[in-house]
């Protein structure tokens, strides 16, 4: 694999991360106006 396929496999998996975190936030903040 060459340095520029490892770059854009840490970016993904960065972007990724954000998404989830994003993803993992809005769905605690509806669980909370649920309750």
């Amino acid at each position: 694999m060459t340095d520029d396929q490892g770059a854009a496999l840490d970016l993904l998996a960065d972007l990724a991360d954000e998404y989830c975190v994003k993803v993992c936030l809005s769905q605690a903040i509806l669980n909370l106006n649920n309750q």
